[in-house]
Formats: C-alpha cells, structure tokens, sequence
C-alpha cells in the first residue's frame, strides 16, 4: 500500500501540472486567482518533494530499504508545507477550497503512512492499538463497540462538524456540492470511513 500511494502521488502530481496547463480556469481553485496565475512556480518544488520524492519512498520501500522511514518524514514534511500554503491561500481568496481540500488529503495519507513506516504509536490512551487481554467473546465484542461507538462520535461527527462550522465562518462552504448531492455523498464517505472500524484481520 505504501509503495502504491507514494507512486501513486508521484503520478497525480503530474498529472495536476497537466490539469493546470491545459484548463486556465482550474488553476483558480487549485491556487486562487493571485497565486493561480504564477502557477509554473510550484513545478520545480513539486517535482522534487511530490515526484522524485515519492519516487524515491516508494522504491524505498519496495526494497525495504531503512531510509524508506526517514524519506517518509521528509515527504511529509513537504506535504505539510504545501498544505500549509493551501490554507493560507484558501483564506484569502475561498475559490481555492479545492486545492486545501486536495492537499488534505494527501497530507493525511503521508502523515499516516509515515506513522506506519516507522513503527510510531499512533493514538493514545484508551484508542491505543493493543492486543487485547484473553478473555469471552462477548467481551470482545462489548470492548469492539464501545471503542467504535466513541471513535465514530468522535473523528465522524464531532471533527467533521467542527471543520463544516468552519468552512462556513471563514466562508469556504461555498464551494460545497449542491443541496442535492450532499446527502448521498456524505452517506457513501461516512459508510466508507466507518467500515473501516468493522474490517478485522484476515
């Protein structure tokens, strides 16, 4: 999975440069109006931390090499970087919702597969991930819902709202899909997300 989001990043990077180039209007929501029209400058910082350094991870990785873990902090940090740019430039100009909410994404995917790569705890407290202590089935499975029920309340609906309060403060939910599509939307990513906490080892 590893090898595939970090290529597979590599390749989408090319592709946006395309996306960019060849549709001029796309370059406003990607990178607001200001920014949008100087956009070739982001391709020697992309094609050295999204590109060659993906690349780099990823062949890393596929040959379990132990730098893969540090590259993979590095290319974070690069993601972080770029995310941070996003969220400066969505504020001033809200038309670039799309290019925060891209690099979010991407973030958290790097963030996340380098958590993995390097072995780092990844929550805390009662969400560590453990082995559980030996006993019924029944406990397993009271233990199982009551972590889903918080971990759902918590990073499914409290974070979401939170975010969409405010995207609506500072104006971004203007970009949002028509009244319309939200719905079934958010029922496929919430269906998505929390299938994940009912997906055990094989």
């Amino acid at each position: 999975m590893a090898c595939l989001f970090y290529s597979g990043n590599a390749v989408a990077t090319i592709a946006w440069w395309i996306v960019l180039w060849k549709v001029p209007s796309s370059r406003v929501l990607f990178l607001g109006e200001t920014f949008g029209a100087h956009w070739f400058w982001i391709v020697l910082p992309d094609g050295l931390a999204a590109v060659f350094g993906g690349l780099w991870v990823a062949v890393a990785v596929a040959n379990r090499r132990k730098i893969a873990g540090p590259l993979a902090w590095v290319h974070f940090g690069a993601a972080g970087y770029a995310w941070a740019l996003t969220l400066s430039l969505a504020l001033f100009d809200p038309r670039c919702y799309w290019g925060l909410l891209a690099m979010s994404l991407t973030t958290s995917l790097s963030f996340a597969f380098a958590m993995r790569l390097n072995a780092a705890r990844m929550l805390w407290g009662p969400f560590e991930f453990r082995p559980a202590k030996p006993g019924a089935p029944s406990d397993y499975r009271r233990q199982t819902a009551k972590q889903i029920t918080a971990m759902w309340l918590i990073f499914l609906v409290a974070v979401p709202a939170v975010i969409a309060g405010f995207e609506v403060l500072v104006g971004w939910h203007a970009n949002w899909l028509t009244e319309s599509w939200r719905l079934p939307v958010a029922l496929i990513l919430f269906g998505s997300a929390a299938s994940l906490g009912l997906t055990g080892p094989q």
